[in-house]
């Protein structure tokens, strides 16, 4: 059992490791409309856990709650999205990204609840949706184009 612990503790102390300033600059300077500030702590997303109960994400294996970004990524190693939590919840910029790369949307988060402005765009990087909410409710109804 206790190596089957440590196996674990193994296993997610490489999904998510400790990100160099050159890689979180790189990370930056290969999507400039993302506007990520990255913190130490870069995680696949496929690492991290749901607490139902807490409804907080987690690191699989440890019950401390994620601080930190996690990066989905396609087949073919593009990326499909990158997510920012603190404390375990959506704290940040949820950003996604179409096939080819370009940004396809950026949402910003407090406490797993939208909290901004809500921007969607074409593959070709033009704004086609546009809505600001405050604590998960939209205050700007009129932003379809």
């Amino acid at each position: 059992m206790k190596y089957l612990v440590f196996f674990i503790s193994l296993i997610s102390l490489f999904a998510c490791s400790t990100s160099s300033k050159e890689e979180s600059e790189e990370l930056v300077k290969d999507d400039p409309k993302s506007d990520l500030m990255l913190n130490d702590t870069l995680c696949d997303c496929t690492a991290l856990d749901l607490d139902r109960e807490k409804n907080t994400i987690h690191l699989s294996g440890i019950d401390e709650p994620y601080t930190g970004w996690c990066i989905l990524y396609r087949r073919g190693g593009k990326v499909e999205s990158k997510r920012q939590y603190a404390n375990g919840m959506l704290n940040g910029s949820f950003l996604s990204y179409h096939p080819n790369g370009e940004l396809a949307s950026s949402i910003p988060h407090k406490n797993n609840r939208y909290d901004g402005w809500y921007i969607k765009l074409n593959p070709e990087g033009d704004t086609i949706y546009k809505r600001f909410y405050v604590n998960g409710a939209a205050k700007d109804l009129d932003s379809l184009k």
